[in-house]
Order: structure tokens, then C-alpha cells, then sequence
């Protein structure tokens, strides 16, 4: 991450420093973690975790004709397929995403000033949020 650490204020020589380092890692994370970088946009710029979305299944749609009377027309196969595909791959999805996403805390965690982990690992549900997340090099 060439040199950049996520520091507390006090600590900071430029005021950009927290952009920079979150610069090198998104750089960082799009060489690493290419398959996931569109994912990872909220996390960069909202700095919030990333979700990804459930595929949405074909459901049988109900239209009215030109007379006005109401009939149902059922999910084209190729949606329904299309839908079968995308929920295979979803789990797959969220488990590397939730890799990259703990390979990713853990460099963070790696690049941040002993200040600063100190003053984080101070906060009441720390052990908790760290379950969570994965292990942490302490």
C-alpha cells in the first residue's frame, strides 16, 4: 500500500492522508480482488458494506387485454432459466465477497497506526464486530 496507514488525526502529517491510504487500497483491492471491485463501491465510497442484490424471480404477471379483461401470463422459460442460473451462482457470490471483504479488514488492520487500534479496539463491541468480520492479527 506503499507506505499509507490509516492514522488517527493527531497523527496525520496531510490532511488527505485518510483519502490516500483509502485510495491504495481501493487500488489495492481492484488488483487483488478484481472479481469483487464492483461490489466494493460502497465500501470505498459510502464506507459501507457491500451487499450483493438476490436474484429476483420470474413471477406470473397480470395484464389486461383490449376488451379490459384481466388474464395471467406466466414467466417466459428463458427468464425462469436465466433465474435458475443466477440463483446458483449467488451463494458462490457472497462467500468470496465475504473472503474478500475479511482479506481486506485484515490488511486495513495491517495498515493502521498502533493509536488507532488502540482507541478502536477500546470501543464495548469490538470482540463482537471482530467475530463477525474474521480474525484480526492482534
Amino acid at each position: 500500500m506503499n507506505n499509507n496507514v490509516f492514522q488517527l488525526p493527531s497523527e496525520r502529517k496531510k490532511k488527505s492522508q485518510f483519502d490516500d491510504t483509502l485510495e491504495a487500497l481501493k487500488i489495492y483491492a481492484s488488483k487483488e480482488h478484481s472479481k469483487d471491485i464492483a461490489y466494493l463501491e460502497t465500501l470505498f465510497s459510502d464506507l459501507e458494506l457491500p451487499v450483493i442484490p438476490k436474484p429476483i424471480k420470474p413471477e406470473v404477471k397480470t395484464e389486461i387485454d383490449d376488451q379490459g379483461n384481466q388474464f395471467s401470463v406466466a414467466p417466459d422459460q428463458v427468464d425462469l432459466d436465466l433465474y435458475d442460473k443466477a440463483l446458483d451462482k449467488y451463494d458462490p457470490k457472497c462467500e468470496r465477497l465475504n473472503a474478500t471483504l475479511r482479506a481486506l479488514f485484515n490488511v486495513v488492520w495491517a495498515q493502521t497506526s498502533d493509536l488507532l487500534r488502540n482507541e478502536i479496539q477500546e470501543f464495548e463491541d469490538f470482540d463482537n464486530k471482530v467475530r463477525k468480520t474474521g480474525d484480526v492479527p492482534l
